[in-house]
């Protein structure tokens, strides 16, 4: 089941993600929603790593 896309919980902030995600996608972009992504750019946190 590691192609099926879903709706995720962020790790983060524990929201629904408004968009779905693989396995490998949601790993790619560590594990937070969206909100919580845009946040870490805007203040230069972000540390994603590959």
């Amino acid at each position: 089941m590691a192609g099926r896309r879903r709706r995720r919980i962020c790790e983060y902030c524990g929201a629904l993600t408004e968009e779905e995600y693989t396995d490998r996608e949601w790993d790619a972009v560590g594990r937070m929603c969206e909100e919580c992504a845009e946040a870490e750019i805007a203040d230069g946190t972000l540390g994603i790593i590959p």
